[in-house]
């Protein structure tokens, strides 16, 4: 007869393991590894991950929405470029970001249509999003997020052009309601639509001139590329 034996440190133990934390890591995305795609790292990714994606590879159609948060999704040797091709995630965009302080780096998106016109190459729908020199192009929106008063949105040294349905309703970036939001060197090019950007920040942004110069620059580029 075999007896099974728990003593208080057993018991420690077992609490210990189920209570460590998954451990953030790095997960590359290329052809030739684990990972042959984008959005299948997203479903595996933990909170606080890394997402290296070569520009070597193909990710025509890779659609997803990703639910973790803390991600920093970074292209590597050279610019990766996600084509929606024809498709897309929740009839939203290419990326429906969920998860909460995401960063974009490097990363081109192209292509998002949806049946009602408003398809993104990305749709914000978590709190917090950075994105760093970034293209988006040929979409009905770049940039598409929801209304947070306590959201942050910061574009550095990116590239929007040739996004809008030509419905007056879609843009190179169109953000609703949030806490605050910044732009640097990110020159909006020409928009298929009448507002190259549209937002409305809290009163209390302290940024808010800094993202009228863009809708500015916007304005002033459009007229250029007539």
């Amino acid at each position: 007869m075999v007896r099974s034996v728990c003593t208080p440190l057993a018991a420690c133990l077992v609490l210990l393991v189920l209570r460590t934390p998954v451990q953030a890591e790095v997960r590359s995305v290329d052809p030739g590894k684990t990972f042959a795609a984008p959005c299948a790292a997203f479903a595996s990714a933990v909170d606080g991950d890394t997402i290296e994606i070569d520009a070597a590879g193909s990710y025509v159609g890779d659609v997803c929405a990703m639910l973790r948060n803390n991600l920093t999704i970074k292209g590597v040797n050279g610019r990766p470029h996600i084509a929606a091709g024809g498709k897309n995630s929740g009839g939203k965009a290419t990326w429906v970001i969920q998860g909460r302080d995401t960063t974009v780096d490097n990363v081109e998106l192209s292509g998002s249509h949806v049946p009602d016109k408003n398809g993104a190459g990305i749709r914000q729908e978590g709190r917090n999003l950075t994105v760093k020199r970034s293209y988006f192009h040929d979409n009905e929106n770049g940039i598409l997020g929801g209304a947070d008063a306590e959201s942050v949105y910061v574009v550095e040294d990116s590239e929007f052009a040739n996004n809008g349905a030509g419905d007056g309703q879609s843009h190179n970036l169109y953000i609703g309601e949030i806490k605050s939001e910044g732009a640097s060197g990110s020159p909006a090019v020409r928009s298929n639509d009448s507002g190259g950007c549209s937002s409305t920040p809290t009163p209390n942004s302290q940024i808010w001139g800094s993202f009228m110069m863009l809708m500015l620059a916007a304005v002033a580029l459009r007229r250029r590329f007539k």
